[in-house]
């Protein structure tokens, strides 16, 4: 359940982000009867300005709206200017194909401008708040291997070699799981867990260590996701 409201939020999330890339090419089309499909270079060229001024002047990409959106309506109104003046004078049916092919043109111009302006390397922001999420994740992942370690000495003997057996234990219950599960990570552990105790009371301990290895090859050659991943 977990993971599916994890996915739920991030689909209302990815949602949002598309209706809003989808609004200015419907607010186009329903009044112009204009099919911009450079509509795409435009969410492109508005990236870009949210990473420069970040990487250049460390603006925040949301106070960065602030001048990318009139920088990029003010291109907007060149861009009419120049060239769909001209084809809003036509009729429908030829508007919307004149526009097809004025749109096309002008996404080959702005993609190989970006290119030779930005060269074809793949850019992003990484914000303080990001980064404060990451250190924050990874705190919490190393107080939670602190707290499994106070439980260890206290079931088990512990030695400067017990690191790698623990990380091999570790690396099975999240194939088993799957990646980014944190409910089936619980789950992957039992499963481990009742796994080696079966093991040790029919076959003897020797075999106890033996059964998570199987577990782990079985589980990445039938269900590679595990058993709670999304496919």
């Amino acid at each position: 359940m977990t993971a599916l409201a994890q996915q739920l939020l991030l689909g209302v999330l990815l949602g949002g982000l598309y209706g809003l890339a989808a609004a200015g090419l419907s607010l186009v089309f329903g009044v112009l009867r204009v099919l911009n499909v450079a509509h795409g270079e435009l969410i492109m060229l508005g990236g870009y300005g949210a990473f420069w001024l970040f990487d250049l002047f460390g603006l925040d990409p949301f106070l960065s709206l602030l001048v990318v959106m009139p920088l990029a309506g003010a291109l907007g109104g060149l861009l009419y200017a120049g060239l769909f003046a001209y084809v809003v004078r036509l009729g429908e049916e030829p508007r919307i194909r004149t526009s097809l092919l004025v749109g096309f043109g002008l996404a080959l111009c702005l993609h190989a401008l970006a290119v030779r302006l930005f060269t074809a390397d793949e850019r992003a922001i990484t914000t303080t708040y990001v980064r404060r999420a990451y250190t924050l994740a990874f705190a919490i992942g190393t107080a939670l291997a602190g707290a499994a370690g106070v439980l260890v000495a206290t079931g088990y003997s512990v030695s400067p070699a017990i690191g790698l057996e623990w990380t091999l234990k570790a690396l099975i219950v999240v194939v088993l799981a799957g990646l980014g599960s944190a409910l089936g990570t619980f789950a992957g552990g039992v499963v481990l867990g009742c796994a080696e105790a079966l093991s040790a009371a029919l076959f003897g301990g020797a075999y106890r260590e033996v059964v998570g290895l199987l577990l782990f090859f079985c589980v990445l050659v039938a269900r590679p996701q595990g058993f709670f991943g999304r496919p």
